[in-house]
């Protein structure tokens, strides 16, 4: 039997709520980019106006610590597919000026603000169980 697979996000208790918004709308949008399948159809209601799909897989927000959330990041497990947020999202003012410092930082100067995990359910509770919801 397949192990059902979970989804968090996990986001810095540093952030404001504004930010912690955006960083998870980043992180929504790059799941969506990487699994369209997980976007269910957008249904019509009685009077045939379409309305939006939701994502099939259940997303729970959580909070951590900056060194806890880079530590999730950065940890080893291969079975869990990651999606990050760094604090160089934040001071740019374009696009251009995020993939050029990014470019231009090592691993181990990059701030994450934020990381999506998608992976074997018991593999997520391991490094995020402890976590609380973000609220």
């Amino acid at each position: 039997m397949n192990e059902p697979i979970k989804c968090v996000f996990v986001v810095s208790s540093t952030l404001s709520v504004g930010q912690a918004m955006n960083c998870c709308s980043l992180l929504a949008a790059n799941l969506g980019a990487k699994y369209p399948d997980f976007i269910g159809e957008a249904p019509l209601d009685a009077d045939g106006q379409r309305h939006s799909g939701l994502c099939s897989v259940p997303i729970s927000v959580l909070k951590a610590s900056p060194e806890a959330v880079r530590q999730i990041m950065l940890s080893e497990d291969r079975e869990i597919d990651r999606f990050d947020v760094t604090s160089i999202s934040q001071k740019a003012r374009k696009y251009s000026d995020v993939v050029d410092w990014t470019r231009a930082a090592r691993t181990a100067e990059l701030e994450y603000v934020g990381v999506g995990l998608l992976g074997p359910k018991s593999r997520v509770v391991k490094l995020t169980g402890s976590l609380e919801l973000y609220r």
